[in-house]
């Protein structure tokens, strides 16, 4: 070659010849939908060749697969109770119905989700005892309505359950349907009746009356008294001798009660020996005797001087020394 002066120009060219290249894909398309293969729109599944330019401008022939894909369909149901709601296709959901949502699945096409939402009644709980309050120490039964199944919050699953509570107690009971539940609660109130027999004396003497009293924190509707038999308070009686008395005593409420009382009894009388006696006639310590009082037995009673002469003996001539 020749340059511009008009001389010589030697030109040296590498010339490098590049490859056509070959590439294999798999595509899929969504029913409705169609694929774009080098400007080609596909809707059918099968195998498709097409030379593309490559990077370098060489002929790219690449095969493609192409798949037809499916739209999928979900279907399911849901049991909520009234006034519950559930969340589905970005809203809260009540009552029932069908509820329908489009999502996307794992290939891209279409997924139709379909919600059969059912709303159930709640059970109504109930609980009935023949009362609402109980005496200290008795039992009452509970017995739950209104459900299928139950659990009271005393671990028993029973629909009547046996309780004795010793203090104030609240009672619940939950109800379960087949889907749903409710539960309510019940107040036991425990009542207790004391009673204490009162005595006007410690001690009686015999043939003499004692006064007892039944006295009650809460008022005695009835009382017995064992083994008098009797009903009446206050009481009042004479005993024959010592013994325990037991009162039984019944409030308004029903609530029994009872207590024990010893009755002593004083047997025989007292005795007083007196320290002289004028025997003058003036009607005053005429007679020297024992003085007593209540059941007294004297079996002897001499009466001696200063030099331990025995002066009188009752038990011979039963009489007392003294005037005249």
């Amino acid at each position: 070659m020749v340059n511009s002066r008009g001389c010589d120009s030697f030109l040296t060219l590498n010339l490098k010849v590049d490859t056509i290249s070959n590439k294999s894909i798999t595509r899929g398309f969504c029913p409705s939908k169609s694929y774009n293969f080098n400007g080609t729109l596909l809707s059918a599944a099968g195998t498709y060749n097409s030379t593309f330019k490559n990077a370098k401008g060489c002929d790219s022939f690449v095969t493609l697969t192409l798949l037809a894909y499916q739209n999928s369909n979900g279907n399911y149901t849901k049991h909520i109770c009234d006034g519950e709601q559930y969340f589905f296709n970005n809203a809260m959901r009540s009552g029932n119905g069908i509820f329908i949502d489009t999502i996307s699945n794992y290939t891209g096409c279409d997924s139709f989700l379909t919600l059969n939402l059912i709303s159930h009644a709640l059970p109504t709980a109930n609980i009935f005892s023949l009362r609402d309050s109980i005496c200290l120490g008795d039992t009452l039964i509970l017995k739950a309505s209104g459900g299928l199944r139950y659990t009271w919050n005393t671990k028993e699953t029973n629909a009547s359950i046996q309780i004795q509570p010793k203090i104030n107690s609240n009672y619940t009971v939950t109800a379960y349907n087949d889907y749903c539940q409710h539960d309510t609660s019940k107040k036991i109130e425990v009542m207790f009746h004391l009673v204490e027999i009162k005595s006007n004396v410690d001690i009686v003497k015999s043939g003499d009356s004692i006064e007892l009293t039944a006295v009650g924190n809460t008022p005695s509707r009835w009382v017995e008294w064992n083994p008098i038999k009797s009903t009446k308070n206050p009481l009042r009686y004479k005993p024959l001798k010592s013994e325990i008395v037991e009162v039984i005593s019944k409030d308004s409420a029903g609530c029994i009660a009872k207590d024990l009382h010893r009755v002593e009894v004083q047997v025989g009388g007292r005795l007083i020996i007196p320290t002289g006696f004028s025997p003058n006639g003036d009607g005053v310590n005429d007679i020297f005797r024992p003085i007593f009082s209540g059941e007294v037995d004297i079996q002897t009673f001499d009466v001696f001087n200063r030099w331990g002469q025995k002066v009188h003996d009752y038990s011979e001539h039963k009489n007392w020394l003294g005037w005249p």
